[in-house]
């Protein structure tokens, strides 16, 4: 009997000979295997059950006769699957390891790999502020939506240095910004950089069976494949190519799911992949690799994406029977139940793939979009670029330098209402540029040879920008004047917004006469307290103490070029805001909200105080909330939206008055 997850079929797995493994080997392997058995037999009543249908998942070192590392506990059933749950282990048992690693093969490897040269130089140069090592993060809650553990991973082949060369070459396909964006974009998670050290090492250790698969492929590509379906087997998580670039966290796409797998046109990518330890999934990943491995040992049998990358992912996905859907273009988008277990495959168009890898004009369309702030943010969490590193040809639409981004900027423009396409040479700038404050980049600085009449023709560019604290710097740097706050309570995003917006002349601030969340007393208490904290702007403040769309009559139509939505987070109370402020707001002005969710998604959060958004006022129920009113005002009046990009529990949202 062996500890840890049963083969398919015996004579797939990679025999060790005696010539390979000498007699302590043997040894060695008959004693850990026994261990791993105790282990698996003494913590069976500490292991947790994704899905609610599985039994027990521990990955040990070997299996007792050494000839395997996918190895099972005893007779159990393939689809019978656990992992060891932080929520159920005592603290003492977790050694200070972060709870994300739930697995024994994670909490043995992952934190002495965290506190490699390699990780910490990377982390330095991307002035990454992780969590302090040791300390374990709190246990999430018992309701916690996520099953897939936060734990973010990239890989690069064969080291960290080879990765900033390139990344550091103006030319090269791969920029560091985009992987930088995607830790950063995942707070509370844990990061592991895997470089070819640490990738051998997790074969050597845990699957010590493939070792001499892994170590017999001689194509740097095939191993990055090949490595991250181990990674995931072993220690789950979310894997990210270093060409995707993160506009926001990827939680809400994970959420309910044991895989999640990004979909193409009819298949899946194997460059986003995400799931739980242990999943049916990626050991049929690693016995389909094993298998091309042993029918071409140098993997010349074909291209690399039949024998280790996203040809052979969907054919692993369909061996495992998911139904097709008939309603969609790729029958395998939706959610499937596979495997006792739930498997989701997110449509082309949304996750990190706005467009196919050869799709040209798309790519195009995507980066034009990205650099000039109207990417459909609200239905991705980032772009895979599809740089294609392992290739001359990149994403066939030559997006990856400044060089491709001048041109996509400026062929073959399309017109949009309101806007004016940017001039040649006011376009050079990377395509990841608006990832810096908004302050830090202008999309419209022409050159010296540039007219001065061209320039001053030219409409301003809205920018994505990660948090509404960077609102003061957009309206500062369009030269705007007026605006009007919704929703006012204590006034710290009023002083934010203040601060660094020096061209203001008048801002109107409304509230204090709602006492739909607190009393009266509670309300002139905050209102003082506001007063005397906007006192420096006492020139350009105005107070209205009434209720929003009442305020509305008392500021001119035309006469605004900001307002900021906050009040009431009820679908009509929202639309009725929308509609009162927005003969008020002139064109070209910027409309823009705070709290852009729907009702569910405001009940999954953890709060001390449940709040049901779904209920209006006049006790209809509509359970798009605040993010519904938006999307269907944002449709009926043909705008544009921006949702921050770095607020993933209550991002904002923004748009342009044509």
């Amino acid at each position: 009997m062996k500890g840890g997850l049963q083969p398919p079929a015996p004579s797939r797995l990679p025999a060790t000979s005696g010539r390979q493994r000498p007699i302590y080997g043997w040894l060695a392997g008959f004693v850990a295997g026994a261990l791993a058995m105790w282990l698996v037999s003494s913590q069976t009543a500490a292991l947790h059950t994704f899905g609610g249908q599985h039994s027990s998942f521990l990955i040990g070192p070997r299996g007792a006769s050494g000839s395997g590392n996918l190895s099972s506990g005893g007779s159990t059933a393939r689809s019978s699957w656990r992992w060891i749950s932080a929520t159920e282990n005592d603290p003492e048992q977790v050694n200070g390891v972060s709870r994300n690693f739930q697995t024994a093969a994670a909490q043995s490897m992952l934190p002495a790999l965290q506190q490699r040269l390699a990780q910490a130089a990377l982390e330095q140069r991307w002035r990454l502020d992780l969590p302090p090592r040791g300390a374990p993060a709190g246990a999430p809650p018992a309701d916690d939506p996520l099953r897939i553990p936060r734990i973010l991973h990239h890989v690069y082949l064969p080291d960290l240095g080879a990765y900033l060369r390139l990344a550091e070459n103006l030319t090269s396909h791969t920029r560091q910004r985009w992987g930088q964006s995607c830790v950063q974009q995942h707070p509370g998670w844990d990061y592991v950089f895997w470089d070819l050290q640490a990738a051998t090492q997790l074969v050597e250790t845990h699957y010590p069976g493939f070792a001499e698969m892994w170590c017999g492929i001689n194509s740097t590509i095939n191993q990055a494949n090949a490595i991250r379906y181990f990674i995931l087997h072993a220690v789950g998580g979310l894997y990210l190519d270093l060409d995707v670039e993160c506009w926001r966290g990827s939680e809400a796409w994970l959420s309910g799911a044991d895989v999640v797998l990004q979909g193409t046109g009819k298949g899946v990518t194997n460059g986003v992949l995400a799931g739980v330890p242990g999943h049916p999934l990626w050991e049929a990943a690693i016995q389909r690799v094993y298998t091309n491995w042993r029918r071409s040992p140098k993997m010349t049998s074909g291209m690399q994406h039949t024998l280790t990358g996203p040809t052979m992912m969907k054919e692993t996905l369909l061996s495992l029977g998911p139904k097709p859907n008939t309603t969609q273009t790729n029958p395998w988008v939706g959610r499937h139940a596979l495997a006792s277990g739930t498997v989701v495959v997110q449509p082309l168009g949304g996750w990190f793939m706005p467009c196919l890898h050869s799709d040209i004009a798309c790519h195009l369309q995507a980066v034009k979009n990205r650099a000039l702030g109207t990417a459909p943010l609200a239905d991705l969490a980032g772009y895979h670029r599809y740089s294609a590193s392992w290739t001359s040809l990149g994403n066939s639409a030559g997006i990856f330098n400044m060089q491709g981004l001048q041109a996509a900027m400026c062929a073959a423009p399309r017109a949009r209402p309101g806007w004016q396409q940017p001039a040649a040479q006011q376009a050079g700038t990377d395509a990841g540029a608006s990832q810096l404050p908004a302050g830090k980049l202008s999309a419209a600085t022409p050159s010296s040879s540039s007219s001065s009449s061209s320039s001053s023709s030219m409409a301003k560019v809205l920018l994505p920008i990660k948090a509404r604290a960077d609102i003061g710097a957009v309206l500062e740097r369009e030269g705007l004047q007026t605006g009007a706050e919704l929703g006012v309570q204590a006034g710290f995003f009023a002083d934010q917004t203040l601060k660094v917006w020096k061209s203001c002349t008048k801002y109107y601030l409304e509230n204090y006469n709602d006492v739909a969340n607190v009393d009266a007393a509670e309300q002139e208490k905050k209102y003082q307290a506001t007063r005397q904290r906007l006192a420096p702007y006492s020139d350009r403040t105005v107070f209205i103490r009434n209720y929003t769309t009442h305020a509305a009559t008392q500021i001119p139509d035309n006469s605004l070029d900001y307002v900021y939505v906050d009040a009431r987070h009820d679908y009509c109370g929202v639309h009725e805001d929308l509609a009162a402020y927005w003969p008020k707001l002139r064109s070209g002005g910027i409309l823009a909200g705070h709290d852009y969710l729907d009702a569910p998604e405001v009940a999954a959060k953890p709060s001390p105080r449940k709040q049901d958004w779904s209920l209006c006022m006049d006790g209809s129920r509509h359970q798009g909330a605040v993010k519904g009113a938006v999307n269907e005002f944002a449709q009926q009046h043909g705008l544009t939206l921006l949702v921050t990009y770095n607020e993933p529990n209550f991002p904002s949202w923004m748009a342009r008055k044509p």
